[in-house]
């Protein structure tokens, strides 16, 4: 288990959702007011897109500097961070949209959720590193040796 946690980076990882969550919630919120106040379409589809954009976002930031960067700590970071968003909007429904907790955990709700973890997975997918070493061709490698000895015995001008 402690193999687990130290390659999902529980402190950065939390850290990071909890910056986020803070920024789309009341980002979202505001634009969810200014709707009902101006009812603009606009306004209803950049709120929308804001959540997916910001998990996109921080989910890069994360997976950017991340030890590990595999299907396993993606898949883990976004089973987390959908959790953790989901604990704290259930807190939240009530006092802030007058609505039971228990609509969050409706099967269309969760079901609006999975472009979140798409996000995320896309991020970790974007930041990962390559690790298959580059090759040099062999008469590359013949031409800078050729090119080092030169340069040890002298320069080609100062020979002539």
């Amino acid at each position: 288990m402690s193999v687990f946690l130290y390659r999902l980076d529980l402190l950065r990882s939390l850290t990071i959702w909890a910056i986020m969550f803070v920024l789309s919630f009341s980002t979202t919120l505001l634009l969810s007011t200014f709707y009902l106040a101006t009812e603009n379409i606009l306004v209803l589809v950049v709120s929308q897109m804001i959540e997916p954009l910001a998990y996109l976002l921080f989910a890069w930031l994360f997976f950017r500097h991340a030890r590990f960067n595999d299907w396993t700590v993606r898949l883990s970071t976004g089973a987390l961070w959908i959790m953790l968003s989901l604990i704290a909007m259930a807190f939240l429904i009530g006092p802030v949209y007058g609505y039971s907790w228990s609509l969050l955990f409706s099967l269309p709700f969760l079901k609006g959720q999975s472009i979140n973890i798409v996000a995320i997975l896309v991020a970790g997918y974007l930041t990962k590193k390559s690790a298959t070493p580059v090759e040099i061709p062999k008469s590359v490698l013949k031409k800078m040796a050729k090119r080092d000895e030169v340069s040890e015995v002298g320069e080609p001008s100062e020979r002539s």
